[in-house]
């Protein structure tokens, strides 16, 4: 799938996490999920958590097949134990609707994505809304 969304480097200051969007966006949902740790989780809003590179992958290619995701904004912050931890706000787009997210990752000291936690930023009305586009 060809992304129709440019991102702007310089709101994306981690390269794993540029990464992160340029491979979701492109539907390379493997790439995508090999950016985690090899028991990285992603805490997806609506849903049970989703551990391990191929779970994420399968995750991906089954729910999010067709989404683009729009990074607006980025702020980092160095934990104690020296991982980094990047807040990420911007939208999400699909099926014609468009619906504010936040991203939160936690990233080991090797970059790699330990976990992140995707939060709706959307009145109740967006939500229902985005799910009744999605696919049954």
């Amino acid at each position: 799938m060809m992304s129709d969304v440019t991102l702007d480097s310089t709101i994306i200051e981690i390269e794993t996490v540029r990464q992160y969007f340029e491979t979701f966006n492109a539907g390379a949902f493997e790439a995508t999920a090999r950016l985690f740790a090899v028991d990285g989780v992603m805490h997806a809003p609506f849903r049970v958590d989703v551990a391990g590179r191929d779970a994420i992958a399968t995750y991906l290619s089954t729910e999010a097949k067709g989404m683009q995701a729009v990074p607006q904004d980025m702020t980092t912050l160095t934990r104690a134990d020296g991982s980094l931890e990047s807040h990420v706000t911007g939208f999400a787009k699909f099926a014609g609707l468009k619906v504010k997210i936040a991203w939160i990752f936690h990233l080991n000291e090797a970059q790699a994505i330990v976990e992140v936690r995707i939060k709706l930023i959307a009145s109740a009305q967006e939500l229902l809304k985005m799910r009744d586009a999605q696919p049954q």
